[in-house]
């Protein structure tokens, strides 16, 4: 049975489970959320189908070469078809000198209307609202993979394979993600993903002022309960687990504090769950109630 090998369109459609499968096959990074696992599988299938179009091409230039070789070889030409030929060539080679000259002022023309300089970017197709810039506190990433995806995203702010990239890129270079994620966040403020991304990306820098600074900037207007999920568990994370009064406290105060926002979300199951788990888990000294 012959399995049809995996395109780029088809991505998308895989799980998570699928996608870091695929990607450990090709021994490339099988870490982060979806939206990254399958921006990372799409490049790699991209550059496959590039590598197979450029050995196909190298064949076929060979195959032609050695068919003008048997060709010559087997009609050698007589001195009078020779002549001809020449006269031939000169007539051939005149027509297209002028026909040259044509094409050389129509092309000049065509590259001024084509190609406008500065004025491109008021075209009337460019989506007014993307315009990446360079604001001081938060400069501007410059890459390739950056620079083309901004370029789709002045067409149409909202392409997700676009987005995809600078997730991509962010995983990739840390000592940027900081700039990269604030370019997502300003065209995108409550992006679940991308407020969950740059959170993690604190975390392993092991930057705590920074991941307070996030977690205040977007939990009261980001009511998603995956995003809260993380917070919760980063304040378990941050005060031992509950092994203290004053740690298992502090982990009580953050999950009543979930609750109380996204506590009735029909996602927030997964909050309830840890939630039980912690108070059967920590001393009951710890968290009780204490009358005065």
């Amino acid at each position: 049975m012959v399995v049809a090998a995996l395109k780029p369109q088809d991505v998308q459609k895989l799980t998570v489970v699928k996608l870091r499968a695929e990607l450990e096959k090709r021994k490339l990074d099988s870490s982060g959320t979806k939206p990254i696992l399958v921006a990372r599988m799409k490049e790699a299938l991209e550059e496959r189908d590039e590598e197979e179009e450029e050995g196909k091409g190298g064949k076929d230039a060979d195959a032609k070469e050695r068919v003008k070789s048997e060709e010559a070889e087997q009609t050698p030409a007589t001195e009078e078809e020779d002549a001809k030929g020449n006269e031939l060539e000169t007539t051939t080679t005149t027509f297209e000198n002028k026909e040259e000259e044509t094409t050389t002022t129509t092309t000049t023309n065509d590259d001024e209307i084509m190609d406008p300089a500065p004025s491109v970017e008021t075209d009337e197709d460019i989506d007014p609202a993307f315009d990446a810039h360079d604001d001081g506190a938060n400069p501007i990433v410059k890459s390739n993979r950056l620079t083309n995806a901004r370029k789709i995203l002045r067409r149409n702010p909202y392409d997700a394979t676009a987005w995809d990239v600078f997730f991509v890129e962010a995983r990739g270079r840390p000592s940027v993600a900081k700039d990269v994620f604030e370019e997502i966040l300003r065209y995108h403020p409550r992006c679940v993903n991308a407020w969950i991304a740059y959170a993690q990306n604190a975390m392993e820098k092991k930057d705590d002022e920074a991941v307070s600074e996030i977690f205040s900037r977007c939990l009261r207007d980001v009511l998603a309960p995956e995003l809260w999920l993380v917070y919760v568990n980063y304040a378990k994370a941050t005060n031992e687990n509950g092994t203290t009064e004053e740690g298992a406290r502090a982990i009580k105060a953050a999950f009543e504090y979930c609750v109380d926002h996204v506590g009735e979300d029909v996602e927030s199951g997964k909050i309830w769950e840890e939630y039980v788990d912690f108070v059967k888990g920590v001393s009951p000294g710890f968290i009780a109630v204490h009358n005065p």
